[in-house]
């Protein structure tokens, strides 16, 4: 990918720890500043923690799409960056944490690399995911399965994890 080009991007927000709203809404404004264009955000959904061990409180997630200038590399940096400033740690554990920043799709990129994967490893695992992307770009094509995403939910199961809608 050309480091000048534009491209749309799509990205999980999550939040279990502090005063989740503000967080969101912290991750949200970071995401203003960085994405161009105009955004397009899911509803606010509110979900089990899934994968983890232990008692942990309700995540809220969210999905964003815009239009980033720079390469994937870049765009993880800064969506760490967000994730820091934010006090997360021990990235990569299945913990709870005041903010998680995943790309799950990189335009029509495939990636593959120990530190980036996209699309997203879990985009097909979490329900709240592909019930976002489908509503903020239905449109755009799954890389490596040349459907789109109204295509997709229509085709597939949506799998079965409990949302709330929040917002």
């Amino acid at each position: 990918m050309d480091k000048n080009a534009q491209v749309m991007v799509v990205l999980s927000l999550g939040t279990n720890l502090g005063d989740r709203h503000a967080n969101m809404e912290q991750m949200e404004w970071e995401l203003r500043r960085l994405l161009a264009g105009e955004l397009r955000f899911s509803p606010l959904y509110e979900t089990a923690p899934i994968g983890v061990v232990g008692n942990h409180l309700p995540y809220l997630n969210r999905i964003v799409a815009g239009q980033f200038f720079g390469t994937a590399d870049e765009l993880l940096v800064a969506t760490e960056m967000i994730e820091t400033a934010l006090g997360r740690t021990g990235k990569g554990k299945m913990t709870s944490r005041t903010a998680d920043v995943d790309i799950l799709l990189f335009g029509s990129e495939v990636i593959h690399k120990e530190n980036l994967k996209i699309p997203h490893h879990a985009l097909f695992d979490r329900k709240f995911e592909i019930e976002g992307v489908q509503a903020v770009v239905p449109e755009m094509t799954i890389p490596g399965l040349e459907m789109s995403f109204a295509e997709y939910v229509i085709r597939d199961d949506v799998k079965t994890q409990e949302l709330s809608i929040i917002r």
